[in-house]
């Protein structure tokens, strides 16, 4: 959304040129000007913060999941890597068990090391953000990004 009112602010400050020689060329997204937006339309700064700690809890799960999908992959990788290793030596007996372990422990690793900084990164949105909303007062507003 914000994107798209870039572009068009940009694309009508090409367009329609610097009505004052004097004036410097500044451009402003259409959405941060304040008639572009209904004062009943306008997000309220709860409605942003809960929004985002809405997106970093959403990221937070994503990585836990991710880490425990790679973690389970792993374990079930090794085990068929053993048994598969086991029947390749001992009974010279070929099934793909061999094969597919070490696939599965390749991807369980790629899962497991995807989703830990996942993980991390959403959980530190997490705590800024309950960070951000606590430090909302009553006479001023501070927001750190």
């Amino acid at each position: 959304m914000r994107t798209t009112a870039l572009v068009l602010a940009l694309a009508a400050s090409l367009v329609a040129g610097t009505a004052h020689a004097d004036e410097p060329d500044v451009l402003v997204p259409v959405s941060l000007l304040p008639s572009a937006v209904a004062p009943a339309q306008r997000p309220s700064v709860d409605a942003y913060l809960r929004e985002r700690q809405d997106e970093a809890r959403r990221l937070r799960n994503a990585g836990i999941a991710t880490t425990v999908i790679g973690s389970v992959m792993t374990l079930v990788g090794v085990g068929l890597f053993m048994h598969g290793f086991c029947m390749d030596s001992c009974q010279n007996g070929d099934d793909g068990t061999f094969e597919i372990g070490t696939a599965l422990i390749a991807l369980g690793q790629g899962g497991v090391l995807t989703g830990i900084p996942i993980w991390a990164v959403g959980q530190t949105r997490v705590s800024r953000g309950d960070e951000r909303r606590l430090s909302l007062g009553a006479t001023s507003l501070t927001l750190q990004f």
